[in-house]
């Protein structure tokens, strides 16, 4: 039996489309992650190297994401996640009419009982910045949504290396109707 894959078209290991998620909600916990931090290849462009990545086929809505009781073990904050921009593509009659859902755009991630350990982490704890999610225990991670975002009172600035914002709270939500 093979547990983890070991070739890329085994990859991703999810494939959720279109509302299978709709208004649901997923949980994890106690989970540990090591040494993530952002890369770069050999011509020195920073490459995504993310923990938790955002599903690519959800033009609607990303199930709210809740962590608890997880570990970085030297983890830098900039590595947790990406949130990408909804793809032109998705611009189209089967979708979204004339302009893209915004699926990657309604989601966020709400972290609880966090530690933060290892070389890594404690230097980024030193260098006390403070839209930096390792100085840290508990927080929410939402995208960065032009004009609208930057407002919100618990959250810092913007993240270009997560393209979204870390908020010093857990008590956030997203509304969702139909239409």
């Amino acid at each position: 039996m093979e547990l983890h894959p070991k070739k890329p078209m085994h990859c991703p290991l999810s494939s959720q489309v279109e509302n299978g998620s709709w208004a649901g909600k997923a949980y994890f916990r106690n989970l540990k992650f090591i040494d993530f931090s952002p890369s770069a290849d050999s011509e020195g462009s920073v490459l995504r190297n993310v923990m938790i990545k955002l599903l690519p086929k959800s033009p609607d809505f990303i199930t709210l994401q809740n962590f608890d009781n997880l570990e970085f073990h030297n983890c830098e904050s900039d590595a947790m996640t990406y949130f990408f921009d909804p793809p032109e593509s998705w611009a189209n009659l089967a979708d979204c009419g004339d302009y893209p859902c915004t699926g990657p755009k309604n989601t966020m991630m709400s972290f609880t009982n966090i530690k933060w350990t290892g070389t890594t982490s404690r230097r980024r704890l030193q260098e006390g910045a403070t839209n930096n999610a390792a100085s840290l225990e508990n927080f929410t991670l939402i995208p960065w949504t032009e004009n609208y975002t930057d407002q919100f009172p618990d959250c810092g600035p913007y993240i270009k290396n997560i393209n979204g914002h870390i908020c010093q709270t857990t008590d956030m939500g997203i509304l969702v109707w139909e239409s």
